[in-house]
């Protein structure tokens, strides 16, 4: 039912399908028909040149039956590829919607896998499983008609094996089904670590750890050939069955039909279209297997994709949202508190920023500073309190134009596998080359774009392998200053490189400061010396705010915290 929504856009194509579907059923049994015609009228006759015309016959049905099927294939793999590219773009739209808070509770692998793995295995499901369902069904209802108007015995006797079958596919459907949820579900956790072991490779090698990574792996590597096995031995159990019923029930169609034929019931050629019948059912019987493993398979892909669909931790825009330009008077934080699964992160914050400030945060670990520049870019909503800007709470902000209006520079920028003009354009997708040359002028980058051998459209690798850790922190900051954000957020991108690259980026930061709001999370002496206003917090409380100067005269813990942490560190 859940499907409905992404099928309801394609109802006539769909329609076109079922269709073409009943007439290919009805023609898969029309060649029985003809047999029965020639073995009751030709042969009895003599008239031998009825056959070549009647093996013309089974010839161009098979023929016909063969081009609708390549059409309804063609239309049934449009729609099913279709269905599946609408239904992994609305899950990667909605997981963007989401506030950070999904992603701390979710693997990246196991996202992943839900997205490519389920998706396709959901998409087998409605290309072919459900329309192979239906053209199955519609073949036995076809074969019950023909019998029951050759004759009603034959007809009731044909409804004898629906009850064995229909129990049969009940049980093994029932203990299937777990069988591919755990199967799913720990493919999930596979990928994940998969993705993880991948992306921390160089973690993983300096600390000589792959062989302890590789148990790991293969633990959970077991768990999902363990649970393959245990649905492949359900499985095994139904090509027997299926072909043990098939077996008896040629039997007795045999003895009953051969009665019926001595007693003068049927005509020879009525029994012997029986039999084909009955044998024309092997193929759906012993499909009826695989589909209800793609069926448990599928409605497992489903659970999980829709599982992510229903999830409701989003930011969403409210009804006519403003648009966020500037700041006027101020921004205040009042009485905001966030918690993080129970644990009290920010307490009680009362806080306002003017335009243009210089702020500082500085705070052991775990105060709270970065929890507090994650709610002002609103990846999160405060657990209690009100954040507001010009006397508007945030939430009446387009999360669009909010975010436009931001500029986020990480400690460890993250960098796309892609050229650096794509990396650089990021920051705003519509600029011109000029632009985006101009920004990295500013950055002290272009001397070094211009010396590599493709210029703007080199290659830099997965997150910026081949940059050193400077160089991908001036393209972090040329981004930005592409964006030309109104507040500025710094989580100290000068604190994992070099002196001398230091004082270089420094200098790309004072133009990025100049006019914007500044909010910094500083671990360098020099930055809380040159903001306009330093905040201290401690557990999640806003100990201490004033200028450098007057925390360190009027507050012992700022004091003593600088002068543990930040002693002799001058630039």
């Amino acid at each position: 039912m859940k499907l409905l929504p992404f099928l309801k856009p394609y109802r006539w194509p769909l329609m076109i399908i079922f269709f073409l579907l009943m007439i290919i059923s009805f023609l898969t049994t029309v060649p029985p028909w003809i047999m029965q015609y020639a073995i009751d009228e030709v042969l009895p006759s003599g008239n031998a040149n009825w056959l070549p015309w009647l093996a013309f016959g089974i010839l161009l049905v098979s023929l016909t039956e063969g081009i609708l099927s390549f059409i309804q294939q063609v239309f049934s793999e449009y729609i099913g590829q279709k269905i599946i590219y609408s239904i992994r773009n609305q899950v990667f739209h909605h997981i963007n919607q989401l506030s950070f808070s999904f992603y701390d509770k979710t693997r990246t692998g196991d996202l992943m896998s839900r997205i490519v793995s389920d998706a396709d295995t959901l998409n087998r499901f409605i290309s072919f499983g459900l329309l192979k369902v239906f053209t199955n069904a519609l073949i036995l209802i076809w074969i019950f008609i023909t019998l029951l108007y050759w004759n009603y015995l034959m007809g009731i006797l044909f409804l004898f094996l629906i009850p064995p079958m229909t129990h049969a596919m009940f049980v093994y459907a029932r203990r299937v089904r777990p069988a591919f949820q755990k199967i799913r579900k720990h493919t999930g956790i596979l990928s994940s670590q998969a993705q993880e072991n991948l992306s921390g490779i160089e973690v993983i090698k300096s600390f000589g750890n792959e062989g302890y990574q590789h148990s790991q792996f293969t633990e959970e590597n077991e768990k999902v050939l363990n649970h393959t096995l245990a649905a492949n031995k359900i499985s095994a159990f139904w090509m027997p069955y299926a072909e043990t019923l098939i077996g008896f029930f040629t039997g007795i169609v045999l003895l009953m039909g051969g009665w019926l034929a001595s007693m003068g019931q049927i005509s020879t050629g009525t029994l012997v279209a029986f039999l084909a019948y009955i044998n024309m059912l092997r193929r759906p019987i012993r499909q009826t297997g695989f589909l209800l493993n793609l069926f448990s398979q599928s409605d497992a892909a489903a659970s999980r994709i829709f599982d992510l669909l229903n999830q409701k931790d989003s930011l969403t825009d409210i009804p006519n949202a403003r648009n966020f330009k500037t700041i006027q008077q101020s921004i205040v934080l009042n009485h905001i508190s966030f918690a993080y699964k129970d644990q009290l992160v920010l307490s009680d914050i009362n806080l306002q920023i003017f335009p243009g400030e210089s702020i500082a945060l500085i705070g052991p670990s775990g105060a709270g500073k970065t929890t507090l520049v994650h709610l002002l870019m609103r990846f999160y909503q405060p657990t209690k309190g009100t954040l507001f800007i010009d006397d508007i709470p945030i939430s009446h902000y387009s999360l669009s134009s909010l975010r436009t209006k931001i500029g986020f520079v990480m400690q460890d920028p993250f960098l796309f596998n892609g050229s650096i003009e794509d990396n650089l354009r990021l920051g705003s997708p519509t600029a011109t080359f000029q632009e985006v040359q101009q920004a990295a002028k500013e950055a002290q980058l272009d001397s070094f774009i211009q010396s590599l051998p493709s210029g703007y459209k080199s290659q830099i690798g997965e997150r910026g392998v081949f940059l050193s850790g400077g160089q991908a922190q001036r393209l972090a900051l040329a981004r930005v200053l592409l964006k030309k954000p109104e507040v500025l957020i710094l989580d100290e991108p000068t604190s994992n490189i070099d002196s001398i690259t230091d004082s270089a980026i420094m200098d790309t930061i004072a133009v990025l400061m100049q006019d914007r709001t500044t909010i910094t999370i500083a671990h360098r002496l020099s930055t809380i010396q040159n903001a306009t206003r330093v905040l201290y917090l401690q557990k999640g409380h806003l100990l201490a705010s004033g200028t450098h100067q007057e925390l360190m005269k009027n507050s012992d813990d700022y004091r003593k915290f600088v002068s543990l942490n930040m002693k002799g560190t001058s630039s």
